[in-house]
């Protein structure tokens, strides 16, 4: 125990393994989920694989040039949903060299970092199966997403932000695409819109990916660091989902029901 005047000065001892642990990269970190710590793998951006997976319990990111997906089903059929942990973030590279998350954060990933559920107050005809933790989080605010961001960021030791516009146009194959699939595509078989016939939000990955990602249009509106709505929620009709279509911009600070998040990593 330290003396409680004088200072604690370390030893020769415990000043070189100190070096040898900094200088071999092997150290140990708090987990981000406030368990107990474990050695973090963690290399240092900028990041050249195709993905990027973030630990929300461990605090461990890694990239990667692969990852096993789920085998895909024919569009508009069941698919199995993605066998990623519920606390595990898988992010892809964009054309832009950031990665953005491939599926909106769930209910799950939000409670454990905020440990606050915002979308329980929401009407009970409006919350889809609330028991289901891989539905996406909802009832946010742009500032609620940016606190999120912010929480992460610290946690992880990464440079985690809310999507900008521009990150938006690199995942739906550029500026100028309205949908990230190609035209004449039934885009229903994508998404959970109001054609769907949905009575709230559904899992994410419920749907086939487009360009590697889940949920672009539908589900839920994701907000970008603008603070405008982007890509339709389940209420909404296809043809009102688009990334070009008018959406309202909403004060940071007011909450709705439809709105949830997507993260970005700048690389």
């Amino acid at each position: 125990m330290m003396n409680d005047k004088l200072p604690h000065v370390p030893t020769r001892s415990t000043a070189i393994a100190l070096a040898l642990m900094l200088t071999s990269g092997s150290f140990f970190i708090t987990g981000c989920g406030g368990g107990s710590s474990s050695t973090s793998t963690n290399t240092p951006s900028p990041f050249s694989g195709t993905y990027l997976t973030v630990s929300l319990s461990s605090g461990v990111y890694s990239p990667s040039s692969t990852r096993s997906l789920a085998t895909p089903s024919l569009v508009g059929t069941s698919r199995t949903a993605l066998t990623d942990p519920p606390d595990t973030i898988t992010f892809q590279r964009l054309s832009n060299g950031s990665y953005l998350a491939i599926t909106e954060i769930t209910r799950y990933q939000w409670t454990l970092v905020m440990g606050t559920t915002p979308w329980s107050i929401v009407p009970s005809s409006l919350q889809g199966t609330a028991t289901d933790s891989r539905l996406p989080a909802n009832n946010l605010s742009r500032d609620d997403a940016v606190s999120f961001a912010s929480a992460v960021a610290a946690r992880c030791s990464l440079a985690v932000r809310v999507p900008a516009m521009v990150d938006y146009q690199a995942a739906y194959g550029g500026a100028g695409h309205d949908f990230p699939w190609t035209s004449g595509v039934a885009g229903v078989a994508y998404s959970t819109v109001r054609e769907s016939n949905s009575s709230g939000p559904t899992a994410v990955s419920t749907y086939d990916e487009v360009r590697g990602f889940y949920d672009l249009i539908g589900n839920v509106r994701e907000w970008t660091t603008g603070g405008q709505l982007v890509g339709g929620g389940w209420l909404d009709n296809l043809n009102v989902s688009g990334l070009n279509k008018p959406m309202l911009t909403v004060d940071p600070d007011v909450r709705h029901p439809l709105a949830g998040l997507r993260l970005i990593v700048r690389n």
